[in-house]
């Protein structure tokens, strides 16, 4: 099983991911996170095989968050995601 966080500000992209990640029978959704601090809380407590995390997210970045995932748990796979208008 592939126990997944998941990491955006936005519901309605975690929303979109979970609909997404749900069709997969070896992956579970144990939590989502809407900020870099609530992501780096919630990997300490769940223990997230993955983490799919947005790199813009406020206050405390994605990439900070990582930084912070990784070092509590090196084994975590960090998947860092970000969309943008150009």
């Amino acid at each position: 099983m592939i126990n997944v966080l998941l990491v955006d500000d936005y519901p309605a992209i975690r929303h979109l991911l979970r609909q997404i990640l749900q069709r997969h029978p070896e992956i579970q959704i144990i939590g989502e996170a809407t900020s870099g601090e609530e992501a780096v809380a919630l990997s300490a407590t769940l223990k997230p095989t993955v983490v799919l995390i947005d790199i813009q997210l406020p206050t405390m970045t994605g990439i900070q968050a990582t930084t912070l995932i990784k070092r509590q748990s090196p084994s975590t796979t960090i998947i860092g995601l970000t969309a943008g208008a150009s």
